[in-house]
């Protein structure tokens, strides 16, 4: 059972015409199925709203396995094209130290950043390019739900404008909201009859020994360095490219090498963040270990162990009773960062 999010009607009209044409409520939120016992939610704009209406669905179909966010989004920069449909691999918030990835993220093109309130200027464009290209009001909220319940989460969003592009883009998106809600219509049944389609084009293969994630994350970081302005071999140089091709270790260490240093590149903070953690979970036993989660998506410590005689399990308790817990909880909450 999937449910598919979408903010309002207009985005949801190609979507309730063609099969999701049983109404199930319309209050608190609108609800639709189709002959397939999916589900389309209406969440209304916003972070709060959209929060408060996918766990609202979430906890009346428990069944629900895959979760869909569907919409429009503005472009934080001119190179995007208005009319395009990206897949989205991060989803940021305004003010929220956590971001969710989605399941999608080896074949996605772009990162996305929920706002708090619409974006009208150029100051508040240029404060949330730093973190995403795109920018909406629902997703993130979307994303925590599913994240929580441990759901798979999808996102598409087609670009309608580019921020701070007119006083009248409301009204013009509005025109053009049939248009986008066939193209995402047609979107969702190509996902839903073949494999997650993707933007990223497969110009080049790469001479590395690159399993297909590998290849799609390369070309998906490089994709987003030229967004940022930055040239591709300045940027491969940067990361070190010739160095390790150097290193006398296999190929796929290699591979795994450069994409780690092209991921610290462009995602600075991320790596100060890891680096943190490392050093707080070393554990000073050989019989206990400490693992922090690498998506930075959730704060649990897990841990592995094993012991003996009562020295070594001394030995462990020893070391849980010493565990850095607040500062690790710091690191989570962007306190000791």
């Amino acid at each position: 059972m999937k449910l598919v999010t979408m903010a309002h009607r207009g985005e949801a009209q190609a979507f309730i015409k063609s099969s999701f044409q049983k109404r199930l409520e319309t209050e608190p939120f609108s609800l639709y199925q189709d002959n397939n016992d999916n589900i389309l939610l209406l969440t209304q704009e916003g972070v709060h709203n959209a929060l408060v209406a996918t766990s609202y669905a979430m906890a009346k179909y428990p069944m629900i396995q895959r979760v869909y966010n569907l919409g429009i989004c503005g472009a934080l920069r001119s190179s995007l094209k208005t009319g395009e449909i990206y897949s989205i691999r991060t989803v940021y918030a305004e003010n929220q130290f956590h971001s969710f990835t989605t399941s999608q993220k080896d074949k996605a093109a772009l990162d996305l950043i929920s706002s708090e309130s619409r974006v009208l200027s150029d100051q508040e464009r240029e404060r949330l390019d730093v973190f995403a290209p795109l920018v909406d009001r629902e997703a993130w909220a979307i994303g925590k739900v599913a994240s929580q319940l441990k759901k798979e989460f999808i996102v598409y969003k087609l670009i309608s404008d580019e921020v701070g592009e007119d006083k009248e883009i409301c009204t013009r998106v509005k025109e053009k909201s049939s248009l986008w809600s066939q193209k995402l219509y047609e979107l969702f049944l190509s996902i839903e009859d073949h494999d997650l389609p993707h933007s990223l084009s497969t110009q080049e293969d790469f001479f590395w020994h690159f399993s297909q994630s590998m290849k799609h994350e390369f070309k998906d970081l490089c994709h987003k360095a030229q967004l940022r302005g930055i040239n591709k071999d300045s940027f491969l140089k940067e990361s070190q490219i010739e160095k390790i091709q150097a290193l006398e270790i296999h190929e796929k260490k290699k591979a795994k090498l450069l994409l780690k240093n092209m991921r610290d590149l462009l995602y600075p903070r991320e790596k100060i963040i890891k680096e943190r953690l490392e050093k707080l979970s070393f554990s000073p036993s050989q019989h206990l270990s400490f693992q922090f989660d690498s998506s930075l998506e959730s704060s649990e410590v897990k841990f592995a162990g094993s012991f003996k005689n009562p020295r070594e399990r001394e030995d462990i308790l020893k070391t849980f009773q010493n565990f850095p817990l607040k500062e690790w909880s710091d690191v989570f909450e962007g306190r000791d960062v």
